[in-house]
């Protein structure tokens, strides 16, 4: 196997074991090392241009054809960074279940794959609030805003999501809320749980680290983006495959209503 029509060239030094041409590779911060789809950490970020024993200064490129004549591929197959063996690619969708899924190369024949690693890119999940314990559906001052709305404390609101399968790393979550006006100071709590097939929905400890949050803008009525980013950043809940649970508590005791129109999550993926 060898590379060939490498662009993009840069240089980097070869971590804790050697490269050879054509593995797959990712910066752990100091050093290249052979890239994973085991671990969404460890997507691929560049391609050894030359084999170099660890420790050594490494060519390194994020396109090229890799050229095998031992004839390996299927002309036309897509290509995946390996969740089975580090550094390689494959024609093979990694299957497990929180494998990442990181298409870079397709198969130009047999022998010769073109090699293309794109930067990670930010994507946009939007998820609505779906349902309601001793809540209802209800406009916001009678207006054109409906949503899922809460009335009395502990009642709750919930949305759920399924962290994509070429998810890297979350970046920001905003929910969506309006309160009507109100004696008092209309308040939530957020509880997110995740779980995957198999496991109990409390299979991670559940994040209730954010409590008391204003569901109340600068005026009645108003419209609130508010970030919720620190009950979602958990590596046990924003898992590749995790089905994701948001409950939104109403916290306070007025009788206004709070009406949860959903969230934005923001996250980079390959």
């Amino acid at each position: 196997m060898y590379v060939t029509e490498a662009k993009g060239h840069f240089t980097g030094t070869a971590g804790s074991t050697d490269l050879l041409a054509g593995e797959l590779c990712y910066f752990d911060g100091t050093d290249w090392e052979r890239a994973n789809a085991a671990d969404n950490t460890k997507f691929a970020e560049a391609v050894a241009v030359v084999s170099v024993k660890s420790g050594d200064v490494a060519m390194l490129c994020t396109e090229c054809l890799i050229v095998d004549i031992d004839d390996p591929y299927t002309q036309g197959a897509e290509m995946y960074l390996s969740a089975a063996t580090a550094g390689a690619i494959t024609a093979t969708r990694p299957t497990g279940a929180d494998d990442l899924r990181q298409v870079v190369g397709f198969a130009l024949s047999t022998s010769i794959v073109r090699i293309e690693i794109s930067i990670p890119r930010e994507y946009y999940i939007h998820v609505p609030v779906v349902a309601t314990v001793g809540g209802t559906d209800a406009a916001l001052d009678s207006g054109n805003f409906g949503s899922k709305a809460v009335d009395a404390q502990n009642d709750a609101a919930y949305a759920s999501f399924v962290v994509p399968e070429n998810f890297v790393e979350l970046k920001i979550v905003y929910l969506f809320l309006a309160a009507e006006a109100s004696a008092g100071t209309p308040t939530f709590d957020l509880f997110v749980s995740g779980a995957a097939d198999g496991e109990q929905w409390d299979a991670a400890t559940q994040d209730s680290g954010i409590a008391d949050s204003a569901a109340e803008g600068a005026a009645p009525d108003e419209l609130q983006r508010t970030d919720v980013t620190a009950g979602f950043d958990s590596a046990d809940i924003m898992q590749i495959g995790n089905l994701v649970m948001a409950k939104i508590n109403k916290d306070d005791t007025g009788i206004d209503s709070t009406n949860f129109s959903g969230f934005t999550v923001v996250y980079l993926g390959v």
